[in-house]
């Protein structure tokens, strides 16, 4: 059976390649003689054809990804597989031909074990992400997950934390210790030179109440004075008017955060297949010598 290739660029018009025998093959150029091409030269050339399409296919992305998932009881672990079942019919979401799994474990109380489960039964299947949900005791748990994740630069997803990190590009940082009856001193002494008006406060709703006060006697409060506080602060009796904060409207709803963390990262793999070469997770905690690219590329898109 012949085969054709296209040929253009100088003037030859087209180049059309006939079996014949003896080995040798007959090659056609439009407007010129034939000639005689050994077998040997076309094998090379098709060596070379075979081999590329095999490195063309060897460098596709991968087609199924192991979200991992340390949960805190069963029900969320019931949902977390769930979600990721139904997020497979959603092609807003994932692309043809992909397709995601769940792999779930239970928090251990204990933060030893909770960072050996997830290299054994997390690491171990090769999870692109980790969603990652509070302890029923103790707050060690979640630190271990993300330690023993980020080792390997897998990109971890937490769902219960309430605490807010800011850089570090801040005037002055002032901790108070919980619970004083007032803090009118602590405050004075911290603004009355500062130059910045702007206020970015962690503190439960008590210590909020204490602080807002005090704040407000000191003419902290009014016009030209920005409050940006957390959600337990907002539930103060005394909020100053035009305080900024963020109050979460699932706030206590364990499974719409993991579904919302779920689709995330559902989305960040799909504009990372679009543009970027994934590679296979990591599968082995004892094995550290090289750094898993994607996922750092994962976490930025994340």
């Amino acid at each position: 059976m012949p085969l054709a290739a296209g040929y253009h660029g100088n003037g030859l018009g087209g180049l059309v390649i006939y079996s014949a025998p003896r080995g040798y093959l007959t090659v056609k150029l439009k407007g010129q003689r034939s000639s005689k091409m050994d077998a040997k030269l076309v094998t090379t050339l098709c060596v070379v054809l075979v081999t590329s399409l095999l490195n063309a296919e060897s460098h596709q992305n991968p087609t199924y990804f192991n979200i991992g998932g340390v949960l805190s009881n069963n029900d969320s672990e019931f949902h977390f597989q769930e979600i990721i079942a139904h997020l497979n019919f959603a092609n807003q979401y994932v692309p043809k031909g992909v397709t995601y799994y769940a792999t779930a474990i239970q928090m251990d109380a204990n933060p030893i074990r909770t960072a050996l489960n997830v290299c054994k039964y997390l690491i171990a299947q090769r999870v692109y992400a980790v969603v990652v949900s509070h302890p029923l005791i103790g707050d060690l748990s979640p630190a271990a997950v993300s330690y023993t994740s980020g080792f390997y630069h897998i990109p971890v997803i937490g769902i219960s934390s309430r605490d807010s990190a800011f850089s570090d590009k801040l005037e002055s940082t002032i901790e108070f210790e919980p619970g004083l009856d007032t803090f009118t001193e602590r405050l004075y002494e911290s603004t009355h030179s500062a130059q910045s008006r702007v206020y970015l406060m962690y503190a439960s709703k008590t210590d909020s109440e204490v602080i807002f006060r005090d704040a407000g006697l000191l003419n902290m409060t009014g016009a030209s004075n920005v409050w940006i506080v957390t959600e337990q602060a907002l539930e103060a009796n005394n909020v100053p008017e035009g305080t900024l904060g963020l109050k979460l409207v699932n706030a206590t709803d364990e499974t719409a955060h993991i579904q919302d963390s779920i689709y995330v990262l559902a989305s960040a793999l799909k504009a990372m297949n679009q543009t970027e070469t994934i590679t296979e997770a990591p599968n082995d905690c004892n094995s550290s010598g090289t750094i898993w690219e994607t996922g750092k590329k994962l976490f930025e898109y994340v």
